[in-house]
């Protein structure tokens, strides 16, 4: 009697519940936004605004308003989309596994393989982009401050030391990553608005520019769609998720 009356209950629970085997109540308490997905958050929002400042400002001062307007336009809903399908395609599995497993579960062991190929490629090349941007940059800004006499990035050692702290880190679990992630991206977020509003006084409409012919405004805007992707990728995080 008793399993016929759970089994009623889980009937009339919403299609996500049933799926997951849940009453109503249980799958709301499953999916209540706590201090895990903050973090996560936070973390994502810093990996799309840290992207961001790298690579999209030199870029647009180079090309003009103009040229950044339309990249934006073709590259920020495909962006949207893409990031969109990768996690419904992980949240819809039925298991909690790697994407090339996830893959496979859907469209069969061949395209597991072939996508898996392609995601791995993608994630090595981000790996030196961005380890390229970390030893470059924080090298520069310690010499710039003072803190050193020459650049530490000349020296093959001071990347591999740093890779090797981010990623003892990263292996202690969430709540470190959590603590340290939360610190740098607020930091940063407050940083970036001092600049905006210390700028403020330096905003003219003669800094905007005059739009440029048709041919070239495309041309530009192709060629700066990289960087304009980047200021909003966060899909990096994300395969940390199974993970943890």
């Amino acid at each position: 009697m008793e399993s016929a009356s759970n089994t009623s209950v889980i009937l009339d629970a919403s299609a996500p519940a049933r799926r997951a085997g849940m009453t109503e109540s249980e799958w709301r308490e499953a999916i209540k936004f706590d201090s895990t997905d903050t973090g996560w958050v936070i973390m994502s929002i810093g990996m799309a605004i840290g992207a961001g400042i790298v690579f999209l400002p030199v870029q647009v001062g180079l090309m003009g308003l103009w040229v950044f307007l339309l990249s934006s336009i073709i590259g920020y809903p495909a962006m949207y989309l893409f990031q969109r399908l990768f996690i419904n395609t992980l949240a819809e599995s039925p298991e909690c596994k790697d994407y090339p497993s996830v893959i496979s579960g859907y469209l069969g062991k061949n395209w597991g393989i072939l996508l898996g190929a392609l995601y791995f490629v993608m994630l090595v090349i981000w790996m030196f982009v961005y380890s390229t941007a970390i030893t470059n940059d924080s090298a520069s800004y310690l010499h710039t401050f003072g803190v050193t006499e020459g650049l530490l990035s000349d020296s093959p050692f001071y990347g591999l030391v740093l890779i090797c702290i981010l990623v003892a880190i990263s292996s202690r679990g969430e709540k470190l990553l959590f603590k340290i992630s939360t610190g740098m991206v607020l930091t940063k977020l407050l940083v970036v608005a001092a600049l905006g509003v210390s700028m403020v006084g330096m905003w003219h409409l003669y800094n905007i520019g005059a739009l440029p012919p048709m041919a070239l405004l495309i041309k530009n805007a192709i060629i700066t769609l990289p960087f304009t992707l980047t200021s909003i990728l966060f899909i990096q995080t994300l395969v940390m998720l199974p993970t943890y």
